[in-house]
């Protein structure tokens, strides 16, 4: 189905459960529009030269994955009123690419990415930004449009948190030994599963010397934590955060 030259393209308001697929998108305002909408899917869509190609405003738990944007002229995914969406398949897929055949999540094709493929596996080697400001990224970007994937068959695996640290900072940079400092972190579950309680640790020159316990994380959210550390030695300092899924608090 294609449409074109119209204000919206396909608009959802208060829509749930549903799916939009195997369709054009061209010269729009808005290509597809999601308006307090959740736990729909978009995929093997095409949206080119929009003015932007998917709005999602006050809509969660979506999953858009397997489509290309291609020369929209504002926003290839426009958010805002953050909520948990997904940009990238739901589960690891088997496919073919370039006649060779791999396992990994998909995510979509964008025409302004400018990242590499050191491996040849179809997949961008750094992620896809999608909003600066809150670090909402497609982790899995394709090289080149989802026509070029052959999809074998999905790994039915169960999906898990998947949790990372962002962002480590001291705001005061001159360290005296003794002295009370706070040491944020910003820890991002980029997983397809609500983490419940778990641990993170910091670690000073590799020796743990604090522990914070984190009650829950949704799937793609983000908290920043904060830690108390008092230097005790003269000299350089390697802080590091680390969070472990396995690890829970007890």
């Amino acid at each position: 189905m294609s449409i074109n030259n119209v204000s919206f393209g396909i608009e959802f308001w208060n829509v749930s459960n549903s799916k939009i697929t195997n369709v054009n998108a061209s010269n729009n305002n808005y290509g597809i529009t999601l308006d307090l909408s959740s736990n729909n899917t978009i995929t093997n869509v095409t949206v080119c030269n929009d003015h932007n190609g998917i709005y999602l405003d006050s809509s969660s738990s979506n999953i858009i994955y397997l489509n290309n944007f291609i020369n929209n002229s504002k926003r290839n995914i426009y958010l805002t009123n953050l909520q948990n969406n997904i940009f990238h398949s739901p589960y690891i897929i088997n496919y073919t690419y370039n006649g060779n055949t791999y396992c990994n999540y998909l995510g979509n094709y964008y025409s302004d990415y400018n990242g590499t493929d050191s491996n040849g596996d179809g997949i961008g080697d750094t992620p896809y930004n999608l909003d600066y400001c809150n670090n909402i990224n497609d982790n899995y970007p394709l090289i080149n449009k989802f026509e070029n994937y052959k999809i074998n068959r999905i790994i039915n695996i169960t999906p898990r948190p998947d949790l990372t640290v962002t962002n480590i900072r001291i705001l005061k940079p001159l360290i005296v030994v003794n002295n009370s400092y706070i040491v944020y972190a910003t820890i991002k579950n980029m997983g397809m599963n609500d983490a419940s309680s778990f641990n993170a640790v910091l670690k000073d020159n590799g020796n743990i010397v604090a522990t914070k316990t984190i009650n829950s994380l949704n799937a793609n959210s983000i908290e920043t934590i904060l830690f108390n550390w008092k230097p005790l030695t003269i000299g350089a300092h390697n802080l590091t955060v680390v969070v472990d899924i396995n690890n829970p608090s007890k």
